[in-house]
């Protein structure tokens, strides 16, 4: 059983905006050889309707 820890931040980057996301993960529960904790990294470009 996972922990996700995530902050998500919204911007422009020259009159395009995009979503950056970021965070930690613990594993609480675990089966025997699995992992103790992940990364996550995530970016999207937002195409909002004018």
């Amino acid at each position: 059983m996972p922990i996700n820890l995530m902050y998500q931040k919204v911007f422009s980057v020259d009159k395009q905006p995009l979503s950056l996301q970021a965070g930690g993960r613990v594993y609480v529960n675990r089966p025997e050889g699995g992992p103790d904790w992940g990364l996550r990294a995530t970016m999207t470009l937002l195409f909002p309707k004018k």
